[in-house]
């Protein structure tokens, strides 16, 4: 799902009822077509791109899709607290950030020192960073936008919701016993996959596995 790059990374939502609006607000997803052929992998698996061009597309498209979000939102630049971007480099994100107003101090880029590049998880990472610095307060307002390899770029909103909304049905999964769950496993035969799988079963889940290839990792 383009909203978090490159496809890289899965996040589970859970849909709550609120009196008023929280969590993620607004999503675009779009496909830079001027893009196509200058950045992606070939039948190869080899991985191409002109750095230069996706410099300029990159600056252009992040405030495109960020302004667009806010928009949405009924949010101005100067209401966020964060900006909480998927990128690798300061050339990119700085001209970025600047061409959408934002003050340098509200872009957190905390996942890309501390981790480098991490393609379509950073934006996750970041979030999971800022929950473990005790960052994320009530109310925060957040905008994440990104452009990822092909060509895809995007952005959403999110409101830090309170502490005090009612768990959902999934959330109870990580709680404690999994006994009388079942779990859809994706890339079970490979190496954190096989992990995640030996995991859930240790823990009494049922167990519905999907691979491609190196089957005899199952066992």
């Amino acid at each position: 799902f383009v909203t978090f790059a490159d496809g890289a990374a899965a996040v589970v939502l859970s849909r709550v009822e609120t009196e008023t609006p929280k969590g993620v607000l607004a999503i675009c997803n779009y496909q830079d077509i001027q893009m196509v052929d200058f950045v992606g992998v070939d039948k190869y698996w080899n991985l191409y791109m002109d750095d230069s061009l996706i410099k300029d597309r990159a600056i252009e498209n992040i405030p495109a899709a960020s302004n667009e979000v806010l928009e949405k939102s009924g949010w101005k630049i100067d209401d966020i607290d964060l900006c909480v971007p998927h990128q690798t480099g300061n050339a990119i994100l700085i001209p970025a950030s600047q061409a959408m107003g934002l003050k340098p101090d509200k872009l957190f880029l905390g996942a890309q020192h501390e981790y480098g590049n991490i393609s379509g998880a950073t934006v996750p990472i970041s979030f999971s960073m800022l929950n473990q610095q005790q960052k994320l307060e009530p109310g925060m307002k957040i905008v994440c936008p990104m452009a990822g390899v092909g060509g895809n770029y995007g952005a959403f909103t999110y409101l830090v919701p309170d502490s005090g909304i009612k768990k959902s049905k999934l959330e109870y999964l990580f709680d404690g016993d999994l006994k009388g769950t079942t779990a859809l496993v994706l890339g079970a035969s490979g190496t954190l996959g096989h992990e995640i799988a030996i995991d859930l079963a240790k823990r009494g889940a049922n167990l519905i596995l999907h691979y491609n290839r190196n089957r005899q990792n199952l066992t």
